[in-house]
């Protein structure tokens, strides 16, 4: 029943108009059954669990400094713990900020209540003990009130819980860093390094050489097309067979080994050595998760011979070899035992660098024999051709990835250099003692008896045909066939290998010696190894790619300050709460019910009381209206509860 429109104010009804009352002996006095003060023990509980749901946010905001720790570091154990924590809090966070808020709202309406304050004001905060709670008590109880802005405080407060929980999961990132210092390498002076060889260095040169040709059996196309040689060591493509049309600012060309230049001409089949790159000790679990990428940049100044051969001749082998070339060399330089091919110059041996030179030739002579099929004797002949050489200065760029380096950039040298036509041939007779070494005999190839069809080198059989080079059935030498610019680039291909194998066959191929002078050269810098070798100096530059832990500032940011408002929040609650004197008696059900003689307990021990009383909503009358009222239920005869129940 509802009362009449007329009635604006309760009016006093007869105790006996009620369906239940207080006199029906059902609400005894609640201080009866719970004394008025609590335990010691339970004090120091309830004191305990507020200080601990007040200090709750401080959690946060330690984890937020934590995080902040971790800015710019590397990976590390403590990291990954912290982002496990991370990980959690974000679940964790929604929860404890509603336990807190709440108990703060209302601690703070319980002391309004007490300092008197509008019934508008108490539902507001009595009603927003959720965000979704405080939403439905913004529109559909109070709507735009007065304490608008009491409420969308309140709303945005709450609005902070879902945000800062998702901070709080991406308060750390992992990023890739990369860091750059300069550094110092050591690589061959191709330019002013000695090659008189002689004894165990010989037969080192010479097990380089054959080694080599050991590689090209195994994987023919290998030894142009890999960027580094059997050693690691850095192979130099051949500037003149790109495209002029390629070169970039600054004269430069990029090389792309594995890309549009993977059919790209190698000078020699050996690289240059470089000493000195950077390592670090990856036996550090966290130091090798970290690392991404160690890159050591640089460009260093080497050079190579060019040749520029004519089309290949047939001559007559009885014709003497000073017929043929009119040369400087095969009279005062004995050929090596066993060959069947020479070198030998037509210039001076001995030469300076004057304006006008002209570029020196070198006379290349292969005496093959031809099986005659009709009667199984062998035809004799000479292929000759005479190749100028000339030197090229070439820059290379290197970029190495750990110690894994390759050309990426060449260019002509932009130093100062002697003309190109002057070599490293017209000096210190090294002209004679690489005719002379170079056409040494190699290992024999074939077990078929060769005797009879003079049987050739290593050298002949691989300017012949690369691919075919150890086949037991293709074992022709003739080059008299091929076209003058294949012959000057695989003849070209197998001098400068040579020549660079001759230069350091003792660092080329042993990596500790590699390792032993980058010792050296760090710990004792003016130690002198030219006895080895002769080396210059690179300026380089080391870039560290690594993962790097990094903060979320935004996300760090709201984190803080969500959780020092919270803080403050439940420290104002929990202040508030202590200086109120009157019993905890709002949002609880049992304050609804009147008790004999009033009582001063909280809700929570009024509830405890009479936890197992009935009551229920009941209606009350009198001669006129009627209400509705909160009202505890009559003790009723068996029967009349059981039809009550049914």
């Amino acid at each position: 029943m509802t009362s009449s429109p007329e009635s604006q104010e309760p009016r006093e009804l007869p105790e006996s108009q009620f369906l239940a009352s207080t006199s029906d002996g059902l609400l005894p006095s609640a201080s009866a059954k719970i004394p008025g003060q609590r335990s010691l023990p339970k004090r120091i509980a309830v004191i305990s669990f507020e200080a601990i749901v007040t200090l709750v946010p401080l959690l946060f905001i330690i984890l937020a400094f934590c995080a902040n720790s971790l800015d710019g570091k590397q990976l590390s154990k403590w990291g990954e713990k912290l982002q496990q924590l991370a990980k959690y809090g974000s679940t964790i966070f929604p929860i404890l900020f509603a336990s807190v808020l709440g108990m703060a709202i209302r601690s703070i309406a319980r002391w309004r209540a007490e300092r008197g304050t509008t019934l508008r004001e108490l539902e507001l905060l009595m009603g927003s003990q959720t965000l979704g709670s405080t939403i439905s008590t913004q529109i559909s109880t109070l709507g735009f009130s007065n304490d608008f802005l009491l409420g969308f405080g309140l709303l945005v407060f709450w609005l902070l819980s879902p945000i800062a929980a998702q901070a709080c999961l991406r308060l750390v990132d992992i990023n890739q860093v990369t860091t750059e210092s300069p550094g110092n390498i050591t690589y061959l002076d191709m330019e002013n390094s000695t090659i008189f060889m002689t004894g165990d260095d010989k037969t080192g040169v010479r097990d380089i050489y054959n080694t080599l040709y050991d590689f090209s059996l195994l994987s023919p196309p290998v030894y142009r097309t890999e960027s580094r040689d059997l050693w690691g060591n850095i192979k130099v493509p051949m500037l003149e067979s790109f495209n002029s049309s390629r070169i970039e600012e600054d004269g430069w060309i990029s090389v792309d080994a594995y890309g549009i230049d993977n059919n790209i001409s190698y000078v020699s089949l050996i690289g240059i050595p470089v000493i000195g790159l950077p390592k670090l000790n990856l036996s550090d679990e966290w130091t090798n998760k970290s690392l991404s990428v160690l890159m050591t940049i640089f460009s260093l100044e080497t050079n190579y011979f060019v040749f520029d051969c004519s089309n290949i001749s047939i001559v007559d082998p009885e014709h003497s070899q000073q017929e043929n070339s009119s040369g400087y060399l095969y009279n005062r330089t004995s050929p090596s035992p066993n060959t069947t091919f020479v070198l030998d110059t037509s210039t001076p041996l001995d030469r300076v660098s004057t304006p006008g030179l002209q570029p020196r030739y070198i006379t290349f002579v292969s005496n093959y024999g031809v099986p005659e099929d009709e009667d199984d004797t062998v035809v004799y002949k000479s292929a000759m051709t005479n190749c100028s050489v000339t030197q090229s200065y070439v820059e290379l760029w290197v970029e190495c990835y750990y110690d894994l380096c390759e050309t990426t950039g060449i260019r002509k040298s932009t130093l100062l250099h002697k003309p190109p036509e002057y070599t490293a041939l017209d000096n210190q007779g090294h002209m004679s003692f690489i005719a002379k070494e170079l056409t040494h005999r190699g290992i024999d190839i074939t077990t078929i008896n060769t005797d009879a069809l003079w049987s050739g080198t290593l050298t002949e059989y691989f300017l012949n045909d690369p691919s075919k080079v150890g086949s037991f059935f293709e074992y022709s030498r003739d080059i008299s066939q091929l076209p003058r610019d294949v012959f000057a680039s695989r003849f070209g291909l197998l001098f400068n290998t040579y020549w660079n194998a001759v230069l350091s066959p003792n660092i080329l191929v042993d990596s500790k010696t590699k390792d032993d002078i980058a010792h050296i050269v760090v710990t004792d810098p003016n130690f002198d190894y030219s006895d080895l070798f002769k080396t210059t100096n690179t300026n380089t530059t080391i870039e560290l790619t690594v993962d790097r832990y990094v903060r979320k500032v935004w996300a760090m940011a709201t984190l803080m300050a969500t959780s020092c408002l919270l803080l403050t929040t439940a420290i104002i609650g929990t202040v508030l709460r202590w200086k109120c004197v009157g019993p905890n008696v709002l949002g609880y059900v049992s304050t609804l019910l009147m008790e004999p003689g009033g009582c001063t307990l909280d809700g929570p021990e009024r509830t405890r009381a009479f936890a197992d009383t009935k009551v229920g909503l009941v209606a009350v009358r009198d001669d006129k209206e009627g209400r509705v009222v909160f009202s505890l239920l009559p003790k009723l005869p068996a029967t009349t509860e059981e039809a009550v129940d049914k």
